[in-house]
């Protein structure tokens, strides 16, 4: 009776220690850091990937794309010359571009993309100059992802102790 105690016990204090594994997963599940960023420069008016672009992408993607988990986000932009509307428009084509590339070159599936264009608004660099102004046509990509993943974490020092 003694053994068959200690057992339930023993099996007991295993079912908590998961359960309070599960917990902290639910609570850290929408604590994402950043994990990885790349600022994207596109051509005057222009919403085509460029080479340059495309290694950018390419580059930040092999970072992330083994991840089980992680959200990327595409925040497109302009230059402060021409049409606002027009603008608006260009930054959103521009960061719809980043996602299709992402989407099709490398598998990342559409929901984990946030896109959004917000034209000429907050610039990188002074609209003044044709230097500026090329710095501020761009898309920036940033990756988030969790910190740590409790559950991963106790499946695999649960199966490393395993016979």
């Amino acid at each position: 009776a003694g053994l068959a105690a200690d057992e339930a016990r023993t099996l007991a204090e295993k079912g908590l220690d998961r359960a309070g594994l599960l917990e902290r997963a639910i609570e850290e599940r929408d604590k994402l850091e950043l994990r990885g960023e790349k600022t994207v420069l596109f051509r005057i008016n222009s919403s085509e990937l460029t080479a340059q672009g495309k290694a950018a992408i390419d580059e930040l993607a092999a970072e992330f794309v083994s991840l089980d988990r992680f959200v990327v986000e595409l925040e497109g932009f302009t230059d402060r010359t021409g049409d606002r509307m027009l603008n608006l428009n260009l930054s959103q084509r521009r960061a719809e571009a980043v996602a299709r590339y992402l989407t099709i070159k490398h598998g990342v599936p559409l929901r984990r993309v946030y896109v959004l264009g917000v034209g000429e608004e907050s610039p990188a660099a002074d609209n003044k100059t044709r230097a500026g102004r090329a710095q501020n046509r761009r898309v920036a990509v940033r990756v988030f992802a969790p910190s740590s993943d409790p559950l991963r974490a106790a499946k695999q020092s649960s199966s490393a102790g395993a016979p």
